[in-house]
């Protein structure tokens, strides 16, 4: 199974990514069998009535490993035996060892090691009965090209495969760091170049509500734990009024993707970070207080970098 991974902030607040490790066992009681049909969103000027679909089980999956990453010294926790990500025995082994999970797939632009790792994933999740798609982080992809033409390089590649995630038939991408680009009116021209019809559902991590007007779902990596203080379902319920309260303005369906970390460390994360944080897991207790705050379907984080516990998101 591949090595957990999470962020430490919403997308605009970010730093630098970095590797980290995490315990395995966590991610296995977030995994449920994702059928190959998955999610969509609703259109530009969608009805106010509640969007209706599968209730998916997702994993954040990150194809970038060598075993010499795992002996830096800055991970918590190790795999058993080090990979290769690169391998299609690795991913059919991970695939397999994560019988119980949908995996959403990093992809970082044309021609990097995700990008060919992406397809072989496909295949493999095809016939193992899984899905997957791609987190489109922006301020990675902007080093490749055009975002734009990147996007629908992702579509046409891959769009159609029998494994590309899908909700109410339409293919679905989640995207990191928008602000890389600009603001929601940068990317409604970048939507109306790509998918003017809203045949496609896009979901951001930011915390800038204004984003709605040009993604279907807001989703934040970190699951909205901040601080230590932080009370996740108050950050949930807040959220879910805001995309309520966009909706009755605008007349659309928005969706809130809320979400769910068992716990999160950044203390080995190297160069050390300024008041690192470390959100201890209390035997699960915090795991499950995410769940109670927000839980309709979930997007696991599965695979790695950057400092502390996996974070896992909820559609």
């Amino acid at each position: 199974m591949p090595h957990l991974h999470a962020r430490s902030q919403p997308a605009r607040e970010r730093g630098p990514m970095r590797w980290a490790g995490l315990l395995l066992a966590l991610v296995m009681a977030l995994m449920w069998v994702v059928p190959s049909g998955g999610a969509s969103l609703p259109a530009a000027a969608a009805p106010l009535a509640v969007q209706q679909g599968p209730r998916l089980v997702l994993a954040f999956y990150y194809m970038w490993f060598m075993p010499g990453d795992f002996e830096n010294g800055r991970m918590l926790d190790r795999p058993v035996t080090p990979y290769n990500s690169s391998l299609p025995e690795t991913m059919d082994r991970q695939v397999r060892e994560a019988q119980s999970a949908g995996i959403d797939a990093s992809w970082t632009g044309e021609g990097t090691d995700t990008d060919a790792n992406f397809g072989r994933l496909l295949d493999i999740a095809q016939k193992r009965g899984f899905s997957a798609t791609i987190y489109f982080e922006v301020n990675s992809a902007v080093q490749h090209g055009d975002v734009a033409a990147q996007i629908q390089s992702v579509i046409r590649r891959y769009g159609s495969h029998p494994a590309f995630l899908r909700w109410n038939g339409k293919p679905v991408l989640f995207f990191w760091s928008p602000q890389t680009v600009g603001n929601a009116g940068a990317w409604a021209a970048i939507r109306s170049k790509v998918d003017p019809g809203w045949g496609q559902v896009w979901s951001v991590d930011t915390t800038d509500a204004a984003y709605l007007d040009a993604f279907d779902t807001i989703h934040f990596f970190s699951a909205g734990k901040w601080r230590g203080d932080t009370d996740v379902a108050k950050v949930n319920a807040q959220w879910r009024a805001r995309v309520d309260d966009y909706n009755k303005r605008k007349g659309t369906g928005r969706l809130w993707t809320p979400g769910v970390i068992p716990g999160w460390d950044e203390s080995r994360v190297q160069p050390p970070r300024p008041q690192a944080k470390v959100f201890p897991r209390r035997d699960g207790a915090m795991y499950e207080e995410g769940w109670r705050g927000g839980a309709i379907a979930a997007v696991a984080d599965l695979g790695g970098f950057d400092g502390g516990v996996p974070a896992a998101l909820l559609l």
